[in-house]
C-alpha cells in the first residue's frame, strides 16, 4: 500500500502505540515495543506514475518560486514499512486497515492501477513467454518485430513488464532498451536545400 501526503514529514500512530514484550518461558512482561506508526518520507524519490498522482490531487498554495512542489510531498509504503520495522504480516495487515480507516486525513492511498496489455493485444504475454520450444532468443525477437515492424510503444511494454514480473521481464526489458538506443542512434538524414 502507497500513501501520499502534503506534508513530507507527516506522521500518523496507530492505536496502539506500545506493545508489551513477555517472555516466552515464564510468560512475564520484560519489556516494551515500539508501536506501529506510519512516518512518510520525502517525496522525491516516488515513482513517476505517483509524482502524477500527487501533483493532480495536491494543491501547493503558497509554494516558493522555483521550488519543486515533491519536495513538499510525503510518501510511505507499508511494505517498505514492515521491512524496516521488522513487522510481522499480521502487524503489516492491522496497519494498512488502520490507514484504510483513515484515508484523507492528512494523506491519501494511492492504489496504482496496473498497466494495461501493451498495443491492447491480449495475447501478448503468450507471445512472449518462454514454452515448450520457445526459447528466450525467440521471445526476444517477437518483441523486436512487434516494436519494429507493428510500432508498439516501448513504454508500454516496459510499464507491463514492471506491473507483471515474470522470468522474461528482465530480459524483455533490456532487449526493449537496446532497441530504443539503437533508434536513438540512428539520426535521421539531414536535407539540405540549395539557397
Amino acid at each position: 500500500m502507497l500513501c501520499l501526503s502534503e506534508s513530507s514529514r507527516f506522521k500518523i500512530n496507530h492505536p496502539d502505540k506500545e506493545r508489551p514484550i513477555f517472555s516466552q518461558a515464564s510468560g512475564e512482561r520484560i519489556g516494551t515495543r515500539r508501536g506501529l506508526c506510519a512516518e512518510f518520507q520525502p517525496g522525491s524519490g516516488l515513482p513517476l506514475h505517483a509524482q502524477q498522482e500527487a501533483l493532480r490531487r495536491f494543491e501547493f498554495k503558497g509554494l516558493p518560486m522555483g521550488l519543486d512542489p515533491m519536495e513538499r510531498v510525503g510518501w510511505w509504503d507499508s511494505e517498505v514499512a514492515a521491512r524496516e520495522n521488522g513487522w510481522t504480516d499480521e502487524e503489516q495487515q492491522r496497519m494498512e486497515e488502520f490507514m484504510r480507516a483513515n484515508d484523507g486525513q492528512g494523506f491519501i492511498i494511492y492504489e496504482r492501477p496496473l498497466a494495461a496489455l501493451p498495443g491492447g493485444l491480449k495475447n501478448y504475454p503468450k507471445l512472449t513467454t518462454i514454452v515448450g520450444r520457445r526459447d528466450e532468443a525467440q521471445v526476444l525477437a517477437k518483441v523486436r518485430e512487434l516494436v519494429d515492424e507493428f510500432g508498439m510503444d516501448p513504454d508500454e511494454i516496459v510499464a507491463w513488464e514492471l506491473d507483471h514480473p515474470r522470468r522474461e521481464s528482465e530480459a524483455i526489458i533490456a532487449e526493449v532498451n537496446r532497441l530504443r538506443e539503437e533508434k536513438e542512434g540512428v539520426a535521421e538524414p539531414e536535407t539540405v536545400v540549395a539557397a
